[in-house]
Order: structure tokens, then C-alpha cells, then sequence
């Protein structure tokens, strides 16, 4: 199950993001034009499954790490060092009895299996000193999704934090951001809570709009998310503060759905994953909600659930 697909089971949105894919009232794209070159992991079917890839921030040096025919893997989230991606491996591809989070040696291709469990895992988030994986785990027959927090080479016993799905770890390391299960089915809003033991949890959207996938800003002050308003499309790419509202679109209007916003290293810039007809494309925007730029697309072919290098 890709990202977006979790996201649309997760929320109930299926039906309602199926119905939107003609992207044609969103406005014309601009080309693509050079960048930064910090690579930035993501997700594409274009060998037939879903893979890791790594690109520069430029859109160039296209590399699949993961090359798995068998599996479908997702969610990459790059390790603070720079050498290592987390990921979800789906147990098939197109569906799966289950999922476990793995890490890939972005240089080797070496490959790492940390959870091994009959559910499913989701979503993994390092932390910044790079000893840590939060995630998202379900267990089999559940369809609660709990946050844990594991040690990151896999050892011990992960640690039950709360209901929740897509974690986001702060810059800071004391607070890990990520979508509450606390009033589902019938809203989800970005909460935070104390990193150690899942304690101090504050809502900060607190309103009646389905809102989840937060990012941190790299010095920890605001926190982009997607929020789907009044509970159907269009999804949006948005930002507040790390304290909480008023909210700031940054996405571009006209799409359908848009998810998945990650900061640029230095702040910046915010690239996400915007679905244009029936394709997932990567696309690129100023921290502002100015400059937007079209970064990797191809027809026919799904890219998304992109995570920048810091």
C-alpha cells in the first residue's frame, strides 16, 4: 500500500480522492529549473513497483537504492548522517498481509530489517541524534495506528508513545509532531508531545478539518502539514507555527491533493507530492508559498513521498 493509499484508508477519503484525479482546473506547471543538489529520497513506480529513489534537489542523478521486484517499498526518511534510509517494505507488491520498517545504505544498497511483526509498520522518523526511529505501527486485526519509538540498529523493545500515524521528530529531539487517533474516525488535527515517554500531548490544529503529515522547519519554529478542509478535497499543503495556528496555505491551489511537504535544509523551500491527473508528481515551492516549480514528473509514473537530506 503506497502512502496515499494509507492516507485515503486511514481517513476515509478513498472515494473522495479517487473522484478527483482530472487535474485540469490546476494551474500550468513552469519547467523545471536547477537548485540546490542535496538529494532528496523518494518514492516512484517507474521499474513496475514502488522503489526508493535518490535525485539531487536539481532533479538529477536518478538512483534506485532499494531495487526490490518483490516488495514495495516507501516512506524513506533519511538518517541525520547522511548514509542511511528508513523505509516501509510492504510483504508483496500492489498489496500486502503486512509491513515492516527496513534500512538501506543509500552507498551500498546494503539492506536492514528492524521490525518483524504480523502487522503493520509505517512512517519511520529518526531521531536527530540519529539514535532513534519513531513510526507508526498497527496490529493485525486493530485499525488503530500507535506511534512508537525504537532503537535505531533494532535492538530492545520499541516503546508505545500514542495513537497516532506519520510522526515528525523536532530538530530539538524533545517532541515528536504526528496525526492523533484521539478523535477518530471523526477528525484528525497535528499533535505534539514529549519525545521520552509521550507525555505534555497539546493539540495544535484543533479544529474540525482532517490534518496530518507534519514537517518540522529546520530550526524548529513552524511546522508544515496537509489538511483536507471540511473533510473533502482539495488537500492542501499547509503551515503554522510550532506553537500552534493561524495556518498559512502554501500549497498550490488548483490541485486535487497534495501531501507529503518537507523542508529544504536550510528552510527555504518546501517540496511535496501533488497529484496532477492521475499521476503523483514532485514539486517544489518556496517556504513563502511563492516560486513554485515542477521538480520530477513523468507520465504515467507516480512519484512522491519526498524526504530532503539535511
Amino acid at each position: 500500500m503506497r502512502m496515499a493509499q494509507l492516507v485515503a484508508v486511514s481517513i476515509g477519503l478513498a472515494l473522495a480522492v479517487a473522484g478527483c484525479g482530472g487535474g485540469g482546473s490546476a494551474p500550468s506547471p513552469p519547467p523545471p529549473r536547477p537548485g540546490a543538489v542535496t538529494p532528496l529520497a523518494f518514492v516512484s513506480d517507474r521499474d513496475g513497483d514502488d522503489e526508493i529513489y535518490i535525485m539531487k534537489a536539481d532533479g538529477t542523478g536518478l538512483v534506485n537504492v532499494t531495487n526490490d521486484p518483490a516488495a514495495d517499498d516507501m516512506m524513506p526518511a533519511w538518517s541525520p548522517d547522511r548514509t542511511r534510509i528508513a523505509y516501509r517494505r510492504n510483504n508483496g507488491v500492489g498489496s500486502a498481509t503486512n509491513s515492516d520498517i527496513f534500512i538501506v545504505n543509500a552507498a551500498t544498497g546494503a539492506v536492514t530489517q528492524l521490525t518483524n511483526t504480523q502487522g503493520f509498520e509505517a512512517s519511520p522518523c529518526w531521531s536527530p541524534d540519529g539514535t532513534k526511529i519513531a513510526y507508526a505501527a498497527q496490529a493485525t486485526g486493530s485499525d488503530n495506528w500507535v506511534i512508537h519509538v525504537m532503537n535505531a540498529d533494532g535492538s530492545g523493545t520499541p516503546v508505545p508513545l500514542a495513537g497516532g500515524l506519520l510522526a515528525a521528530w523536532s530538530p530539538d529531539g524533545t517532541k515528536i509532531a504526528y496525526a492523533s487517533m484521539w478523535e477518530w474516525p471523526n477528525d484528525l488535527d497535528i499533535h505534539v508531545m514529549n519525545a521520552t515517554d509521550g507525555s505534555g500531548q497539546t493539540n495544535l490544529t484543533n479544529d474540525p478539518d482532517y490534518s496530518w503529515g507534519p514537517a518540522w522547519s529546520p530550526d524548529g519554529t513552524e511546522i508544515a502539514f496537509f489538511s483536507c478542509i471540511n473533510y473533502s478535497p482539495p488537500v492542501s499543503i499547509l503551515k503554522m507555527s510550532s506553537a500552534g495556528g493561524p495556518f498559512q496555505q502554501v500549497g498550490v491551489a488548483g490541485y486535487c491533493f497534495e501531501m507529503s511537504p518537507c523542508w529544504s535544509p536550510d528552510g527555504s523551500k518546501i517540496v511535496f507530492s501533488a497529484k496532477v491527473g492521475d499521476d503523483y508528481q514532485i514539486h517544489i515551492i518556496n517556504a513563502d508559498g511563492t516560486g513554485y516549480q515542477v521538480l520530477l514528473a513523468a507520465p504515467g509514473v507516480d512519484c512522491m513521498d519526498p524526504d530532503w537530506c539535511r
